[in-house]
């Protein structure tokens, strides 16, 4: 990732909130296969699997069946409205990557919750694809204490380490998107090459961000809850029906009251949302009609 991220590395300067204060790191890695992500190098993501729990039949899209009111195109906008809001299109309203007809005022993005509980909370978002931030953010001006669409992923992982160094965030977002990319220019397969680099090189800047996080560990005494997802697979080159390539997904986790080792059959990605409230606030209130009533990796083993 080049001398300027392993300069920020060093940078930690601020004195962080200390041990009893949570901490999430949310990452999204866009367009993932769970069975393309073992067939590539990602030490990095190995490891957090390693520390925590994970699931390679985590599912998107929603029921399986057309009949079922939760059902949704596995696409970027409805998976990552699902991911961040803890429901499925049913609740959230949001269809396809239009985001037209959504209910997000009666189902907000997770900052909405947390800043509702803790106003003075550092909620911080940093997407490669700018939707995100401008439909699920922006329409509720103070939700995020910051929100900045990137150009590459590289910014992304830049700006997170930047972060984490320098700042003192209570819940960081990070979305990358290249891998999706690769897939819609040359497959969704682990028998493409170019796919499995993607996945591979991804997973390098993810590796500074994580290094950067445990240095801010050691120095301040926190320990973060870090949890990880794709919005959907792939089948070819594209995605959005309801095939088994298409829905199956992964989940990993690692942190406080996270357990270790498989989840199987795994969730359906809007545990996220679950999972990262629940850390945050200790209590998930039955109003809120979360998807999900445990959080990942949490009494599963």
């Amino acid at each position: 990732m080049g001398s300027s991220c392993s300069t920020l590395a060093g940078k930690t300067s601020n004195p962080g909130h200390g041990a009893d204060h949570p901490h999430a790191l949310i990452i999204g890695l866009d367009g993932v296969r769970p069975d393309c992500l073992l067939a590539a190098h990602t030490p990095n993501l190995d490891s957090l699997m390693a520390q925590g729990s994970y699931s390679l039949d985590a599912f998107a899209g929603g029921g399986s069946k057309a009949s079922d009111l939760t059902t949704q195109a596995t696409s970027s906008g409805p998976g990552w409205t699902s991911i961040l809001t803890g429901v499925w299109r049913d609740k959230h309203g949001v269809h396809d990557n239009s985001f037209q007809g959504s209910n997000l005022d009666q189902y907000p993005h997770l900052f909405g919750r947390i800043r509702a509980a803790k106003p003075d909370a550092e909620l911080v978002s940093f997407a490669h694809w700018a939707p995100i931030n401008e439909h699920l953010l922006r329409p509720n001006p103070g939700m995020a204490t910051l929100a900045l669409d990137c150009k590459s992923d590289l910014e992304v992982a830049v700006l997170a380490l930047d972060q984490l160094s320098t700042s003192d965030p209570d819940v960081l977002f990070l979305h990358f998107d290249d891998v999706d990319h690769a897939g819609h220019a040359f497959g969704y397969e682990a028998q493409v090459p170019e796919y499995l680099a993607a996945i591979a090189l991804v997973d390098e800047k993810l590796g500074v961000v994580l290094q950067g996080l445990r240095v801010r560990e050691r120095e301040t005494g926190e320990r973060w809850l870090v949890i990880a997802t794709t919005d959907h697979g792939g089948l070819g080159t594209g995605h959005g029906g309801q095939s088994a390539d298409e829905r199956t997904i992964w989940l990993a986790a690692r942190g406080p009251g996270i357990g270790q080792g498989a989840v199987s059959p795994g969730p359906g990605h809007t545990a996220v949302a679950r999972t990262v409230l629940q850390h945050m606030l200790g209590e998930v209130p039955r109003a809120w009609g979360m998807a999900d009533e445990q959080a990942f990796g949490l009494d599963s083993h």
